[in-house]
């Protein structure tokens, strides 16, 4: 485990709530697909998958909740919460970057097409990508000084 100061421990505890929270929220989702799709106005491109194969929006969205419940635990394991596990720095860092990516395509959406659900998940995946900022900056900056 690095260093970290009890702030960066903080958010990263912070950041794996919120990976729990968006698992759960996406999880609640598949007993209401449909309506989340309509709402979200994903429906269109997620019909057209269901005709290739019609389990794929559930195996994309369980994937989903796979995904932020992996994010969530290694959050937990950056923390020192639970034991040390492989490939740290890089699952962390790449959870900040993902995060980030969608906070900017987000801010980028609303300046092109401003809706209030947009706001939402814009200011989520901004507050996800805050909470591990102060762990992949001291992990690019201890990669760095190693060299």
């Amino acid at each position: 485990m690095m260093n970290f100061n009890s702030k960066t421990i903080v958010m990263l505890r912070v950041g794996a709530v919120l990976n729990f929270l968006l698992a759960a929220g996406h999880f609640a989702a598949l007993f209401l697909l449909d309506k989340a799709f309509q709402f979200y106005e994903i429906d269109g491109i997620m019909n057209e998958m269901a005709s290739i194969c019609a389990a794929l929006p559930y195996l994309i969205t369980v994937a989903l909740v796979g995904g932020f419940i992996v994010a969530g635990i290694y959050s937990l394991s950056a923390s020192g919460s639970i034991r040390k596990f492989p490939f740290e720095k890089l699952v962390i860092s790449a959870i900040f970057f993902v995060f980030a990516g969608r906070a900017i395509m987000g801010a980028i959406s609303l300046f092109i097409n401003f809706q209030t659900r947009e706001i939402v998940s814009t200011i989520i995946a901004a507050a996800v990508t805050f909470c591990y900022a102060s762990a992949t900056k001291t992990y690019i900056k201890d990669f760095f000084n190693k060299r």
